[in-house]
């Protein structure tokens, strides 16, 4: 009996023990993010366009995909259905084809949507994968999500429990801190435009309809009025210029719809709707669980839903709340144990040259962002992006570093961001950073290798030509100089034919040694000497 007391007053001093180091480690990363925060704009000057110029494909989306007749979304400039992979059947994905009559003319709201959609790269944002063109539509090919939309889950389900609001809040912030971050505001947060990945009640959730979004400068204020009533802002209802904030107060209003399967503020006309927001008066009295919301979840909620956009939340500060606590330590422990050397190794030496293979890992891991290893990789990013801002910057990258005990110059770190940016200047984002830090086996299997292969080889004639590859980077809305493609094709075409083989293909995508001899053995030895001057 003694002995069995003993075991559980070690473990119990044990758990504790731990759970006192990952209070710690969150508290710093809070202080790391309020120091950053003080130093610097809170909105990151990120070029959208400094990579690679925009691009549509002119070619026939039927070829590649087999659309389904019926809709699962409607919009005011076109529809949205389901479409399986032609060469796998197994793959479905949502294409949103927008008719050119609908634009008059104007390509600026196509522009500004496609130019959003190709940036926003978040685990919590909507999968952009193609563009098409035809002479009457665009199409847009992104990721389908089968669980539906928040609202509704809500009308079949009911109102949320507090835990699971909380981790729909949680995944909504992460989503909106990365956009704010990029300057860009989103202008139409609601249940509606957030749909379930899966039909389990503990699915991730995707921001989607970038319709209303517009980017921003640090500092300035847009004018135009609009967004959906029951979540439009007070400041925009006053017409006095408004910020990313506008955003996180309908965040607040989509909180209390989860917790009580209804708005904060009602009227029995729209002029009545209105003077209620302006005043912003709610009740909390009007659920169960809003009565029962723990003293943190209505600090949150009181700080989504301030009336002054100056005193309110921005997103960042609202995932520091305690209330989140629980989630942030769960995620940064999960993402620390995967954060290695080797790892570290993976991303320095990574090829930046290869530009066609760059594209095609980076590719392979959009389709596959649900395979077990992309995950793993999800949760090293979000322990190394510190700033919770959905991309890796020099402080981040240099804490990491630190963290491993790797002594690295700020112009190395610069010169590792250069080699992996593609969306970008000055940051890593999220596909760029897994893509270069996943192991070789996830991009060498042979099912992947031979999909990459057919999803470049338009015509299936088994060459990737000079017109396959400009297609394929256009279909990603990517515009490529003549010098980028020719340069792409001269990383694999052993016999100077001017195309690439099936052949040339497979042998270069899996060659152990990706680098030259020379480059690769430069950044190894670089990396190294980093280490053991540590």
């Amino acid at each position: 009996m003694g002995c069995g007391c003993g075991k559980v007053n070690v473990s119990t001093t044990a758990g504790s023990s731990e759970e006192k180091t990952m209070e710690i480690n969150l508290q710093t990363k809070k202080q790391f993010q309020k120091s950053w925060e003080h130093n610097n704009s809170v909105v990151v000057q990120t070029d959208i366009n400094a990579i690679w110029n925009l691009a549509i494909a002119n070619q026939d989306v039927s070829k590649v995909y087999l659309l389904d007749k019926n809709q699962i979304g409607a919009g005011h400039y076109g529809v949205v259905r389901k479409a399986k992979l032609r060469s796998d059947p197994s793959k479905i994905y949502a294409i949103k084809s927008i008719e050119k009559r609908k634009l008059k003319g104007d390509s600026t709201l196509l522009k500004t949507e496609l130019e959003l959609l190709r940036f926003s790269d978040h685990p919590n944002i909507i999968q952009f994968y193609e563009i098409y063109q035809d002479k009457t539509h665009y199409h847009f090919v992104m990721e389908f999500c089968e669980g539906g939309d928040i609202t509704s889950r809500v009308e079949d389900d009911g109102p949320f429990d507090e835990d699971t609001c909380k981790k729909i809040i949680f995944q909504v912030l992460l989503g909106l801190n990365h956009l704010h971050s990029c300057g860009i505001i989103h202008r139409d947060i609601k249940p509606d435009n957030f749909l379930f990945k899966s039909k389990s009640k503990d699915s991730d959730i995707k921001l989607i309809d970038f319709g209303l979004s517009r980017r921003f400068n640090n500092g300035s204020k847009l004018t135009t009025v609009l967004g959906t009533p029951n979540y439009v802002a007070p400041e925009i209802l006053d017409k006095s210029g408004y910020t990313e904030k506008v955003d996180i107060w309908s965040t607040g209003v989509m909180m209390y719809l989860l917790l009580a399967a209804d708005f904060p503020f009602k009227g029995e006309s729209t002029a009545q709707l209105f003077e209620k927001i302006r005043r912003g008066e709610y009740s909390m009295h009007t659920s169960d669980n809003l009565m029962k919301l723990s003293p943190p979840g209505k600090a949150v909620l009181k700080g989504l839903l301030e009336r002054n956009p100056n005193k309110r939340f921005t997103a960042r500060e609202a995932l520091r709340d305690p209330w989140f606590d629980k989630l942030n330590i769960d995620l940064n422990e999960r993402g620390k144990k995967l954060v290695t050397l080797d790892m570290i190794n993976r991303m320095r030496t990574f090829n930046s040259d290869y530009k066609l293979m760059r594209g095609i890992i980076s590719m392979l891991v959009t389709i596959h962002d649900d395979s077990e290893q992309v995950k793993k990789m999800r949760d090293a990013f979000f322990y190394l992006d510190v700033l919770d801002n959905g991309i890796l910057m020099m402080p981040e990258l240099k804490k990491a570093f630190t963290e491993m005990g790797v002594a690295i110059t700020d112009l190395e770190i610069e010169e590792t961001i250069r080699g992996l940016q593609q969306r970008a200047k000055g940051a890593i984002t999220y596909t760029e950073f897994i893509s270069s830090t996943i192991d070789e086996s996830f991009y060498r299997k042979q099912v992947y290798l031979d999909e990459a292969f057919k999803r470049f080889d338009y015509d299936q004639d088994q060459y990737i030509s000079y017109d396959d590859i400009h297609q394929t980077f256009c279909r990603f809305g990517i515009s490529l100089t003549k010098s980028d493609i020719h340069e792409m094709i001269k990383d694999f075409d052993e016999n100077n034919d001017g195309k690439i083989s099936y052949e040339e293909f497979m042998k270069i995508m899996k060659a152990d040694n990706h680098n030259s001899p020379d480059k690769r053995l430069s950044s190894v030895q670089q990396f190294q000497t980093g280490i053991s001057n540590a």
